[in-house]
């Protein structure tokens, strides 16, 4: 953030302030509230993950299991690193 003087740049700087918590005001409730996300797979780590035999990531994106009428359910275990989780047929 720059500015022509220390006045201008004071300004801009809590402009910007003031406008980042306007925003705050805004989004906390409605995260507080629990409305639901959009989720996509961009930058989604399936190797993170253990998806059974028969699944691959990309039949998985696809939901061809809802067409199937398969129930996918996941589980996780707490390793001492970091969680794994499980993809099984239910």
């Amino acid at each position: 953030m720059e500015g022509e003087s220390h006045q201008e740049y004071l300004y801009k700087l809590l402009s910007a302030e003031l406008k980042n918590r306007e925003q705050g005001r805004v989004a906390k409730p409605i995260n507080n509230a629990g409305f639901y996300s959009i989720k996509t797979f961009e930058g989604f780590r399936f190797d993170e993950i253990t998806l059974p035999s028969d699944l691959t990531p990309e039949s998985l994106k696809s939901l061809n299991f809802v067409r199937e009428k398969k129930i996918l359910s996941c589980t996780a275990e707490q390793e001492p690193v970091k969680p794994c989780f499980q993809l099984h047929w239910a």
